[in-house]
């Protein structure tokens, strides 16, 4: 609603889609422990990730002995609903 310049410039009366970004671990205040693994591709993490491709740089990543895997990724592409 304000600033109007701001509204006015966004158009649409001021409204913009939205949705919640509902990730992480819900009992706010915990802890997460984990190894964290970047891909090195599908970096944006639209599709499903395949072990032997998208984690072939990370000698550290095991899919069955990684209890906690963090997989950090590029936001913005796609959503994460």
């Amino acid at each position: 609603m304000h600033p109007v310049d701001l509204k006015q410039s966004i158009g649409n009366d001021g409204n913009m889609a939205s949705s919640l970004g509902n990730f992480g671990h819900i009992n706010y205040g915990s802890t997460i422990i984990g190894r964290v693994h970047y891909p090195v591709s599908n970096r944006n993490g639209c599709q499903e990730f395949d072990a032997d491709v998208d984690f072939s740089n990370d000698i550290l990543f095991n899919e069955e002995d990684d209890m906690n895997p963090i997989i950090m990724v590029d936001r913005g592409d796609c959503h994460f609903v």
